[in-house]
């Protein structure tokens, strides 16, 4: 199969049978040594049976590009078998000339579409990679890089003087095979990126493990996971807000807080109890307001049946505070106080038994920020049920905005859940205890996507709401399902309803204008809706353009009254910092991409899988270093202790939704992002992760360590 993108001079001849993504973006846009973006060009012969040899594997043939222009090259792998595919229309390609960044994705799709036809699984080769002299973190790059093209001699500086970095510990090459899988995995590539339409194919993901696709326009990586019991229509029950938590103790400028983890039961649906873990015993946990300069204290006390680690994600927290995954908080009752090691690899950090102290300083800015249980393997299920709250960072500045406040200040933590027949969450654990083995049974292994939307605990609530300006704080608290989210009907005459103020770190210099917000999982939006555009009396849904059936609508608002309203969004919010990408003195390639762990399904970075004892970068406190992230599914990055900028998206200038300081990215399939970071508040060793949370579980996270 043969594509070419008239105006990036890409050509590429797809052998039949290839069924595993290429994980170093070569289908997308790679970064040469000056920094700028170029392609790679990738040849294969078709297999079959040559006349008079046996049916032996064959090797496509590869042409590598000029090492000064290009810095990837796909090394495909053996082909078992030819199977017939379709040349891409022309009518597929046009809307992408001149379009680099998205024309990766199309053939990066054309793979999968090849996958699609071999009913049965072809060996495949991923990327290779080299590991630096000595596997030390940090080590400058040599030797080849990572899609196996030469690159500068370790110690070769860049014209600007900053160092390019392989990854320490990359991997070695890695064979795959693609198996046939019942599961249904919905793999959401947007339009202009998947001109297909539906269809279905497998992945090959190595050592025996499968997993799934097929398209249904849903733009999420993962399966849905659909419920026994009757669903309510929606619409129905008010939203409520989560209760804002006081502290215990308040002492010159420290403010303490307590909050126990504990079984409990919540009302769902009407007239059934939900059994549901919940910081004190609510879904979601309660709210906690810091204002910037006090410190923050946390005890959690932990009367769960098994270990706890909680993780304030998006603080810039010492790294004894910020909830390693290892660092654990055995049960209160001693029952597991002689296996603390037992389902983490063996692995025990910092161990306290029964309660543990988190101290927070609350040295930033203004922000909506979030709680929740961070267990090494054990993330997603105990977030799905019920340990997550909000912690809602205030400042001088923010106080001094004349933004809608009070009442009219509303948190939305949108989660999507299934329940079984008797109205318990349903979850696909391979361990139901989420004691011994980590994971998801077949097919959810890519993600799971829940077919009923809560806000904040509540299914498909409603809110009246006065006709004034209303402040939304969206939290994406899903483990895997990305939203796109829109007013239903928009105001008469405005295009664009929703007004951005702030995203993950905080507020925007300027607020931006939005016809929807797309947020992935653990991701923040703060947005300005003005609801005197409508009349009283009519209602207003907001719905996800991302999802169908049952998870299409999120809430209703209902516009009951005039109200006088004194808020306002100003020109100007706040002054950011901008990095500059001179000051970097070193770049990284992260890759995020699915491969074999121990013969299992997994989700890996520079094809490693999550250890405690791997680090793959190791910068020196207050270093500003850029990096580049590579995708092959949708992967929400998520970086601890530090905010990032986003430079790039591929070739193009930064998204939509990526102003301001970041501490999440959502990238797409085949998808490049560059970002730049300076790594600076504290000393020791975090981690960064993929935050669809089957991922993160299933090994696709790794550490970096300050010094």
């Amino acid at each position: 199969m043969a594509a070419r993108c008239g105006d990036c001079v890409r050509s590429v001849i797809i052998a039949p049978g290839v069924g595993a993504p290429p994980s170093l973006g070569v289908l997308g846009n790679q970064t040469d040594q000056r920094g700028s973006s170029s392609h790679g060009h990738v040849t294969g012969s078709a297999g079959g049976r040559r006349a008079g040899r046996p049916s032996t594997p064959l090797r496509p043939r590869v042409r590598r590009p000029d090492v000064r222009r290009h810095a990837g090259v796909l090394r495909a792998g053996r082909l078992r078998r030819a199977v017939p595919v379709r040349r891409l229309r022309r009518a597929e390609l046009a809307p992408l000339r001149g379009d680099r960044h998205r024309c990766g994705a199309v053939l990066h799709a054309a793979l999968r579409r090849a996958a699609a036809l071999a009913r049965q699984g072809p060996a495949v080769a991923v990327p290779r990679h080299a590991r630096p002299a000595g596997g030390e973190p940090g080590a400058e790059r040599g030797g080849r890089g990572p899609a196996g093209v030469a690159a500068h001699p370790a110690g070769r500086r860049h014209a600007h003087g900053r160092r390019r970095d392989l990854p320490a510990g990359a991997p070695g090459r890695r064979t795959a095979r693609a198996t046939r899988s019942g599961g249904r995995l919905v793999s959401g590539i947007s339009r202009r990126s998947l001109l297909w339409g539906a269809g279905a194919g497998a992945l090959a993901i190595g050592g025996g493990g499968l997993l799934a696709f097929r398209f249904t326009g849903t733009d999420s990586t993962g399966t849905l996971l659909r419920s026994g019991i009757d669903l309510p229509p929606p619409f129905r029950r008010p939203l409520t807000q989560p209760p804002v938590l006081a502290p215990v103790e308040s002492t010159g400028d420290t403010d303490v807080y307590e909050i126990t983890q504990r079984e409990a039961t919540a009302e769902f649906f009407e007239g059934v109890q939900t059994p549901i873990w919940g910081y004190d015993g609510i879904f979601p946990g309660p709210t906690i307001v810091s204002p910037r300069g006090r410190t923050t204290v946390v005890r959690h006390r932990n009367e769960l049946p098994v270990p706890s680690v909680v993780h304030l994600h998006g603080g810039r927290v010492a790294p004894e505070h910020d909830g390693y995954p290892t660092d654990l908080i055995l049960p209160a009752d001693g029952s597991l106080d002689d296996h603390h090691g037992t389902g983490h690899g063996g692995h025990a950090g910092d161990v306290t038994h029964g309660s543990r102290s988190y101290e927070y300083p609350i040295d930033q800015r203004a922000a909506t920020l979030w709680y929740h249980d961070h267990r090494m393997d054990f993330t997603a299920p105990a977030v799905w049920r019920g340990l997550a709250g909000l912690h809602l960072v205030t400042d001088e500045e923010e106080r001094a905005l004349p933004l809608p406040d009070g009442d009219r200040d509303l948190a939305l933590v949108i989660m999507d859940r299934a329940f079984d027949e008797d109205g318990a969450l349903r979850y696909p654990s391979r361990d139901p205890e989420l004691l011994e083995t980590p994971g998801v049974t077949a097919p959810y292994e890519a993600g799971v996507l829940g077919d009923v939307i809560l806000v904040n605990g509540t299914p498909w609530p409603y809110q009246e709401v006065d006709a004034v300006r209303y402040r939304l704080r969206l939290l994406n608290g899903c483990n895997a399902r990305r939203l796109r989210l829109r007013l239903d009907p928009a105001p008469d005459g405005v295009d664009e309803p929703l007004v951005q103020i702030a995203s993950d770190g905080g507020l925007l210099e300027r607020p931006r204008a939005h016809p929807h917000i797309d947020l992935a999982s653990a991701e923040r939006q703060e947005v300005v809706v003005d609801f005197s555009r409508y009349g009283p009396g009519q209602t207003v849904r907001l719905v996800n353009d991302f999802g169908s059936g049952t998870t299409a609508d999120v809430m209703e608002f209902r516009v009951v009254r005039e109200a006088r309203d004194e808020s306002e969004v100003p020109e100007r919010l706040s002054e950011i910092e901008r990095l500059d990408p001179a000051d970097a003195v070193r770049e990284r390639d992260m890759v995020f991409q699915s491969n074999a762990v121990d013969g299992q399904h997994g989700w890996t970075i520079n094809g490693d899988p999550f250890s405690v004892d791997r680090v793959h970068a190791a910068p020196n406190h207050g270093d500003i270093e850029i990096w580049n992230l590579y995708t092959d599914f949708h992967h929400p990055i998520h970086l601890h202790l530090v905010h990032f900028q986003v430079l790039k998206r591929g070739s193009r200038e930064p998204g939509r939704f990526d102003g301001g300081w970041k501490d999440t990215l959502d990238l797409g399939p085949a998808e490049q992002a560059r970002i730049i970071t300076r790594f600076d508040g504290y000393r020791g060793k975090y981690v960064f992760h993929c935050h669809n949370l089957e991922h993160e579980d299933m090994m696709m996270m790794g550490n970096f360590e300050v010094r």
